[in-house]
């Protein structure tokens, strides 16, 4: 389905639902959303909601997938902004195309087992708290991964910053490193 004006879906719970809008809002809205696809062809959220499950989710310019929690999700944001945008997010991907310094792959307050890539001077992955087990990279002059605490994770950026952290424990980087406290690690 498709829509002109805001909401093309909104529901408490969306299970192997699609929504796509270029006007308003989000393509699909919910509080829970499982096997689910959302598309925003302007700069709103691909989809958004509480708890994402298996779902992906584009848009243009904004944030491609924007939930609370995101579980096994992938967001891409295909001009600029976030791919994916999460509080917690496990086994999630996420994409950005924008070149600037606010675009982000993936943007989490914590994240485990994910990745995210950018160009540019975006960030690949960002995790405001804790990332483990998680590959960020920069295709460009920008940051691969960067976090507060960083563990068992891979950045990468050949002309910028391939890790960022305060603290990093059993991680490695490709390209500069920008740590504070590193352990078990080069």
């Amino acid at each position: 389905g498709y829509s002109l004006a805001t909401y093309w879906l909104y529901a408490e719970t969306a299970q192997n639902c699609s929504g796509t809008t270029d006007c308003i809002d989000d393509g699909l809205t919910a509080q829970v959303a499982v096997n689910c696809y959302g598309n925003f062809t302007g700069s709103g959220q691909g989809l958004s909601a509480g708890s994402a499950l298996n779902c992906y989710g584009r848009s243009n310019s904004g944030t491609g997938l924007y939930a609370t929690t995101a579980q096994n999700c992938t967001g891409y944001s295909t001009t600029s902004g976030i791919g994916l945008y999460a509080n917690n997010a496990q086994n999630c991907n996420g994409y950005t195309a924008g070149t600037g310094g606010g675009s982000r792959g993936l943007y989490a307050w914590a994240a485990a087992n994910c990745y995210g890539a950018g160009y540019g001077t975006s960030t690949g992955l960002l995790a405001d708290s804790t990332a483990i087990s998680c590959i960020g990279v920069n295709y460009g002059t920008g940051t691969g991964l960067q976090a507060t605490v960083a563990i068992g994770c891979v950045g990468q950026c050949s002309s910028g910053t391939g890790l960022s952290a305060t603290i990093a424990n059993s991680c490695y980087a490709y390209g500069a490193q920008a740590i504070t406290d590193k352990y078990n690690m080069p």
